[in-house]
């Protein structure tokens, strides 16, 4: 298992999951895991598809239909073996694909496709890597780099010159729909959270995303301190790839943990933040 599922399990995430969609007598009650910059999902170094799938897997037909995963690509190249794989697997739970980008809130968007984005040539698939055009394979995570901004396929252009090729051949500018962070989960959940009565614990119940993943190739950071503190969105746990967020790194986990997460980073790459407040 990824070192990611590993921190969320030793956290309360099983446990959350089971409380709803096991223990619950409110089978009206939903789960959401939102995945952002999901690529193609269900990939070898995705972070949670196979702790997920293997604890979907002991669920019920019935309890299964109550967790809600939502997997978010703005690449039109991802975003198709995205739709292929969330058929696939569409058994494991109640899934739903987005073909968009996500900005920070207060970016006004009105959900319109004129942000550009930069993204690789169709002809690397992006699930084995194989470059149709020059027909040679490149590592199958290099289409994953899609961004608002050229760097993160620039950063990896030795790959493309140990091929004997030029990157720049393989840069494609596109036009994006976006959302902010909010209008996204509010467009999953519904225009109002639900609000479920305090425990007697006193914890806050209100209906927020079980889980969010975010992995946007250098926007991560941005997407976070985009989110009020105020926020009935502010997910249970979250994922996010911090090492790309350069001197905003530091910001967006002090911002976490005066809001009470409690962060573990992977080595590297990823942040893990777990609010034991919220239900």
């Amino acid at each position: 298992d990824s070192k990611e599922w590993s921190l969320l399990c030793s956290r309360s995430f099983i446990q959350d999951l089971d409380s709803i969609l096991i223990s619950s007598q409110e089978e009206q009650q939903i789960l959401h895991i939102i995945q952002i910059g999901a690529h193609t999902g269900f990939e070898m170094n995705d972070p949670i598809c196979k702790g997920m799938t293997r604890y979907l897997e002991t669920l019920s037909p019935l309890q299964r239909q109550r967790l809600h995963w939502t997997f978010v690509e703005p690449s039109p190249a991802n975003y198709k073996s995205l739709l292929s794989n969330t058929k696939k697997y569409s058994h494991l739970c109640n899934m739903s694909a987005l073909n968009m980008a996500i900005v920070p809130d207060g970016i006004e968007t009105g959900g319109s496709s004129n942000m550009t984005f930069y993204t690789i040539r169709e002809t690397i698939d992006p699930v084995t890597g194989y470059d149709s055009l020059s027909g040679k394979k490149f590592p199958a995570w290099i289409t994953q780099v899609s961004s608002f901004s050229k760097q993160p396929i620039l950063f990896n252009k030795v790959v493309w010159r140990r091929l004997g090729l030029n990157v720049s051949d393989y840069i494609v500018e596109t036009k994006v729909t976006t959302r902010g962070y909010t209008e996204l989960v509010q467009q999953i959940m519904g225009t109002l959270p639900t609000f479920v009565p305090s425990n007697e614990q006193g914890q806050e119940k209100k209906n927020r995303p079980v889980l969010v993943l975010i992995d946007t190739e250098g926007f991560d950071c941005q997407i976070i301190l985009g989110i009020s503190s105020e926020s009935a969105f502010l997910p249970k746990h979250l994922v996010y790839e911090h090492h790309q967020c350069g001197s905003q790194k530091v910001s967006t986990q002090n911002y976490l943990k005066d809001l009470g997460y409690q962060l573990s980073e992977t080595k590297g790459q990823n942040t893990i933040a777990s609010h034991e407040g919220f239900m």
